[in-house]
């Protein structure tokens, strides 16, 4: 409400709406009647993220980013926004891999928010984070280069050992990584041409050696699109096969007493 002045005039401010379009106002005086006003609101420049800290250029399949991305709210002009409890999100680009970790964090009083302990899961490839949040336009990370994650194969056990000869070897192993568990398939083989194969997950697979002596046994894991290949080896030996206890026994000699130049028919009998 506002009074004329001499002249008649009256005038106040008028705060547009805060969704871009059409707004109108009416002034109305008492017995006189009324005017109306119709301005448009065209969008401004909202605020805005930035990143005051970048991710790694490069990282492995399955382990932490070795820096966390820090993001910074902006004002419209571009200056640094002090206001803490702004919900940011972040989001792996292009898709095709999975981004693991706190993916919405709360600003702090000075307007950032730290993403630590991120981690990408997929193929190899470059990737970059997106970040987001309500009201502010986002902000995209430089690339990460994405490598596969190594792996560590292991022979626990080959039992037994040592063994004999055409006996079935039970061969166990393992195979670990520090980004997450792998997939696909090891193969075990002795140097004598005997092998076996199994799933990692199994983690045993059985084969037969046939030549006696010290053998070499070599596990290979051949690796995935994820996950990098490995091998280990352990010594074996198979024993030369005993000779198996015989008894023999005369069990007749006929004739007896016999002439001198004759024929005796001798038999015999041989046990194992």
């Amino acid at each position: 409400t506002s009074v004329t002045d001499a002249d008649g005039h009256a005038s106040t401010r008028w705060t547009l709406g805060g969704a871009p379009g059409a707004n109108t106002a009416t002034a109305v005086i008492s017995g006189v009647g009324t005017v109306t006003f119709g301005a448009t609101g065209i969008p401004g420049t909202p605020p805005g993220l930035t990143l005051a800290e970048q991710p790694p250029g490069g990282a492995v399949r399955g382990i932490a980013l070795s820096q966390a991305p820090v993001v910074q709210l902006l004002e419209p002009d571009g200056s640094p926004r002090h206001r803490a409890g702004v919900n940011v999100t972040v989001a792996l680009l292009p898709g095709g891999a999975s981004l693991r970790g706190t993916l919405t964090r709360s600003t702090g009083q000075d307007g950032r928010a730290a993403f630590g302990g991120l981690s990408i899961e997929g193929p190899p490839g470059t990737y970059a984070l997106a970040f987001s949040a309500t009201g502010y336009s986002g902000a995209t990370s430089t690339s990460i280069a994405l490598a596969r994650a190594g792996t560590t194969l292991a022979i626990r056990s080959d039992d037994p050992d040592p063994s004999a000869p055409g006996q079935a070897v039970r061969v166990r192993f393992t195979v670990e990584s520090p980004g997450g568990a792998p997939d696909g398939t090891v193969q075990v083989t002795s140097d004598d041409g005997a092998n076996c194969a199994a799933p990692v997950s199994a983690g045993e697979c059985s084969l037969a050696l046939t030549s006696p002596g010290p053998r070499t046994l070599t596990a290979t894991y051949s690796g995935s699109d994820q996950f990098a290949g490995s091998s280990d080896s352990e010594g074996h030996t198979v024993s030369a096969p005993q000779p198996v206890p015989t008894t023999t026994r005369i069990t007749s000699d006929d004739p007896d007493p016999s002439d001198v130049g004759a024929a005796v028919t001798v038999r015999f009998s041989v046990t194992a």
